[in-house]
């Protein structure tokens, strides 16, 4: 009997056939594994936010806040408008940076501390830890450019919101989430007022306090640059490549199907991004005292 030498070309097509499709099979499983453990690395920087931001308020016995802290009214405007996350450096193992920096001491014009990127501010599933970011936010003040200083998780404003498709007074009865006094934990311009734990009254684990942000799709994503370091809820969750900046200032990452939050008592949970708009809103307020079910 003569012994078979090769495959015949039909058995070789269905050898490749078969390949192709455990290929087909495999690679979904495969990223939806490194998806999960991007998202868990992202968890893990939001708790590890969070727990700073807690510790700072047992420190100094108020959330970190943002804005010019030299301002009557603490406008976001000039380049001494130092953000609720550069106040936080310290509590973030950064004291250096914080220092290098001189917080609340210099500018952050020609300032070196600024083109720092901090790993914990990145969410692993977004590329922001790779790009540069827009300038845009500093251009139009004559800043310097800064060649990084970018972040993915920004604070909630809560729900209100003055422009465009989403405007939303709120619970306070204003739409001003930046000039006025928001309805969440924090705004751009908070420095006026202290915001204290017990001011939470809808319950620490029933209110947001840190969210997801894509960069290249919100260029005011600066850690250092009050202008921008809040987001609101009365905008819909994950609106991709908004057409316009009043859109702009909401909530949205890389993750499939929706983002995650801190909330004040330092537990981070994942958000559908089909949330109802009311249940979305109501989370993002301290004392709203809406009724719903999570």
């Amino acid at each position: 009997m003569r012994s078979r030498r090769a495959f015949t070309l039909v058995e070789l097509l269905v050898v490749i056939a078969i390949i192709a499709i455990l290929i087909a099979l495999l690679i979904p499983a495969v990223q939806a594994a490194r998806e999960s453990a991007r998202r868990a690395e992202c968890l893990d920087n939001l708790k590890q936010i969070a727990i700073a931001i807690l510790h700072h308020h047992d420190a100094q016995k108020t959330f970190p806040r943002s804005g010019n802290r030299y301002r009557d009214d603490g406008r976001w405007y000039g380049p001494q408008s130092w953000t609720w996350i550069a106040r936080l450096l310290p509590y973030i193992e950064e004291e250096n940076l914080y220092q290098v920096a001189g917080i609340d001491k210099a500018v952050f014009r020609n300032n070196p501390a600024i083109s720092e990127s901090i790993p914990v501010f990145f969410c692993p599933s977004d590329a922001a830890s790779e790009e540069s970011p827009s300038t845009a936010a500093l251009d139009s003040n004559q800043w310097d450019r800064a060649p990084g200083g970018l972040t993915n998780y920004k604070a909630s404003s809560g729900s209100n919101w003055p422009w465009g498709l989403y405007a939303h007074a709120g619970t306070n009865n204003t739409d001003e989430p930046f000039g006025g006094i928001p309805d969440g934990v924090f705004s751009s311009s908070d420095i006026r007022f202290d915001r204290r734990m017990k001011e939470i009254r809808d319950g620490a684990s029933n209110t947001y306090m840190i969210g997801e942000d894509i960069p290249s799709m919100n260029e005011w994503s600066y850690w250092f640059f009050a202008d921008g370091i809040a987001c609101t809820s009365a905008i819909p969750p994950n609106l991709m490549d908004p057409p316009d900046w009043t859109v702009g200032f909401s909530f949205r990452s890389r993750h499939p199907g929706g983002l995650q939050f801190a909330f004040v008592d330092g537990s981070v949970h994942f958000i559908d991004e089909l949330i109802d708009m009311r249940i979305y809103r109501a989370l993002s307020t301290i004392k709203g005292a809406e009724i719903y079910n999570r």
